[in-house]
């Protein structure tokens, strides 16, 4: 079986994604050397099928770019559940990106505290996919490092985006940068790392199949409703039929065709957005 690669977006989605989430950095135990975690981490970890959405914005501040500001990682503050310890400046760090050959993340930051909400209008770096190990962070804490601080943090107006449609793996971790532990270096140990998937615009990314079937692999988004299509023909514009759909969430899907046992057979997604 020969299978063809065709991912068409049908109609384009071109506004930054509304949904506001929170990703929360705390920790399990104000201990020393206890370490930092994400408190709702399994949510956006990649094993959830959690997909972050990434539209194309053909105008305003992103123009030009794949790019979301509804995602913001928050350090959890004294007085609510699981908070690192007074004095923690809690910092996430971009540890590695894989995507598409030749795109890069990016990541879009405020200055400071940021108490006047101000939107990010430029990018502060860039990372390649294809990097690890990189260093890159962002403040989560709204403190300057001081022994007893509030690690608390909850910083409006960044944004992040990605240069080329595809599917993203970009791997985080919350550190301390305080030197107020013992002995005058952190309190807490890193976090563990969280991969999350981000998907930037509309395409299909992966294929598997066996002598009965195909999985097409890809990812939906909310608020609108994806249908998977084949042909053996794709040259012929009737020929294109759904064979799956619709899905939608953010989510990373996997449709099956029965009938991919053609010499060739072409997919692509059709979206619909009311």
């Amino acid at each position: 079986m020969v299978v063809g690669l065709a991912g068409v977006l049908l109609s384009l989605i071109s506004e930054v994604e509304a949904q506001h989430l929170h990703l929360n950095v705390g920790a399990q135990s104000q201990a020393q050397g206890s370490p930092l975690f994400f408190s709702n981490g399994g949510s956006f970890a990649t094993n959830s099928n959690f997909v972050m959405p990434l539209p194309f914005n053909p105008s305003g501040t992103y123009a030009g770019h794949y790019a979301t500001a509804s995602l913001s990682p928050t350090a959890i503050g004294t007085g609510f559940f699981n908070p690192s310890a007074p004095g923690t400046q809690v910092r996430l760090r971009f540890v590695s990106v894989s995507g598409p050959t030749g795109g890069s993340f990016d990541v879009w930051d405020v200055p400071g505290f940021n108490e006047d909400e101000d939107a990010a209008t430029v990018i502060t770096f860039s990372i390649p996919t294809g990097s690890t190990n990189s260093t890159p962070s962002i403040l989560l804490s709204q403190n300057d490092a001081e022994p007893g601080a509030d690690p608390f943090g909850h910083i409006h107006g960044r944004a992040f985006s990605a240069t080329t449609p595809g599917l993203y793996i970009v791997t985080v971790q919350a550190y301390d940068n305080s030197a107020n532990g013992s002995p005058s270096g952190p309190i807490h140990a890193p976090s563990a790392l969280l991969p999350i998937y981000f998907q930037a615009g509309v395409t299909i990314a992966g294929f598997t199949h066996d002598a009965n079937q195909v999985m097409i692999t890809f990812a939906s988004r909310s608020g609108s409703s994806y249908y998977v299509q084949a042909t053996a023909t794709p040259e012929t514009p009737a020929s294109w039929q759904d064979i799956a759909g619709p899905f939608t969430g953010n989510l990373l899907q996997t449709a099956t065709d029965a009938q991919g046992n053609d010499l060739a057979r072409f997919y692509r997604l059709r979206v619909t957005t009311p």
